[in-house]
């Protein structure tokens, strides 16, 4: 195996790691009500949701009345996923740019 596919095998295996508990998934609701929580895998200041990781910067974020993931996001899986997740709990008329 290649220096390259080690990376790769690394970065998946981050991925598959992040299981959301119910404090993560409370994150997630908070912020989409724009109030401020922590978990150990998420923040929400209110205003934009990160994530304790290297790269976990700026997942999301709100913008006036509208909530958008956040720049050049998503990038990985793990955004993705984030991303799907929180989709579920933000109503409709607040989800603001491309969502996956």
């Amino acid at each position: 195996m290649n220096q390259s596919q080690q990376i790769m095998e690394m970065l998946g295996d981050v991925s598959e790691d992040l299981k959301l508990g119910k404090a993560d998934i409370e994150v997630i609701k908070q912020f989409s009500n724009a109030q401020s929580a922590d978990s150990d895998k998420l923040h929400s200041s209110g205003d934009r949701l990160d994530g304790h990781w290297t790269g976990g910067n700026e997942i999301a974020r709100w913008d006036g009345n509208k909530i958008y993931p956040g720049a050049d996001r998503p990038h990985t899986k793990l955004d993705q996923t984030l991303l799907r997740v929180l989709k579920k709990h933000v109503p409709k008329n607040t989800q603001g740019g491309i969502w996956p």
